[in-house]
């Protein structure tokens, strides 16, 4: 299975992503790739890379001076209210706020999933419009800028790769549903 997944990334993405996982196909997870894991997402210090919408693209005016990189800004009220409109809501027992990258894909999961769905009552064309705003509005603003971080912070090459990836299949999704909205207009004249 493993081979398998090689060839199924590899028609993915690029060799040079692709290449960060090489160390990690050998030994994989260590000790030490475990603690990189808490430095990188878990806990505040110098190696923190913050996956939250709100740090990378907000601000707030506080004491008469505009401050950015805080958590919980408009991004994470935006989002919130697009998961509503879509029949998904953040638990109050969930750590994390609506901003955070994996709510954030995970949103883009829920919309493809329920393109595939009639019964849900939401139309396919309209649900890949809302996935290439979510990311033209969103994800595509952010992520980049969260790729290079992690990719900047990170010592191993397993979560370098991981920036690499997040970076080129934000790009990939986008483009694909880009040309899937232009098939379905062109289809549809």
């Amino acid at each position: 299975a493993n081979e398998e997944h090689a060839e199924m990334l590899a028609a993915m993405f690029s060799p040079e992503a692709l290449e960060y996982f090489q160390e990690f196909r050998k030994s994989g997870p260590t000790p030490v790739l475990q603690q990189e894991f808490e430095d990188l997402f878990r806990v505040p210090g110098p190696w923190y890379t913050t996956p939250y919408e709100s740090v990378f693209m907000d601000s707030r005016e506080i004491a008469g001076k505009e401050v950015g990189g805080l958590l919980h800004g408009k991004s994470a009220h935006e989002v919130e209210k697009l998961y509503r409109r879509f029949g998904l809501r953040i638990s109050p027992a969930t750590p994390e706020l609506p901003d955070y990258i994996g709510a954030e894909l995970s949103f883009m999961s829920h919309l493809a999933g329920l393109s595939t769905k009639p019964e849900t009552g939401f139309e396919p064309e309209k649900l890949r419009e809302t996935q290439l705003s979510f990311i033209e509005k969103h994800l595509g603003r952010w992520l980049p800028l969260y790729a290079k971080r992690l990719e900047g912070r990170a010592q191993s090459g397993f979560y370098k790769g991981i920036a690499r990836l997040l970076e080129e299949f934000i790009q990939k999704d986008f483009e694909f549903l880009g040309s899937a909205a232009e098939s379905c207009h062109s289809t549809s004249k």
